[in-house]
């Protein structure tokens, strides 16, 4: 295969392990809106370059974690006001490619608690 392959929204375990192995060949793969994932499906070497993830708190999106390759992980409010960055070694899952969550809803939870606060002192 030359050129670069598109993997548009893999569903099953045969998908990925067709990915895996033109990446591995050297071919650049892309996977695009992946819905089926495990561990073994996606190898650690493999890089986030595109995500979006809404992150929640009291049952609303307050924020989003969001990352365009070669930018950082980037943490944003609901009004797209940057919150942090992270590298992939500060958000990662060890020997994964994905993103552990806590520290952005962290930073979204507090943004929020920050602004109700202020909210309530202007009355």
């Amino acid at each position: 295969v030359s050129g670069t392959s598109v993997f548009l929204t893999p569903s099953s375990k045969a998908d990925y392990q067709e990915a895996r192995k033109l990446a591995e060949g050297g071919c650049p793969t892309v996977i695009v809106n992946a819905l089926f994932k495990d561990q073994k499906s996606v190898p650690e070497s493999a890089t986030m370059a595109y995500f979006l993830k809404p992150l929640t708190y009291n049952s609303q999106v307050a924020g989003f974690l969001v990352r365009s390759y070669p930018s950082q992980w980037t943490v944003l409010d609901a009004q797209s006001t940057v919150l942090g960055t992270f590298t992939d070694a500060e958000i990662l899952v060890p020997k994964t490619n994905t993103p552990d969550l806590r520290a952005s809803v962290r930073l979204v939870q507090k943004s929020a608690d920050e602004k109700a606060i202020r909210a309530r002192s202007m009355q």
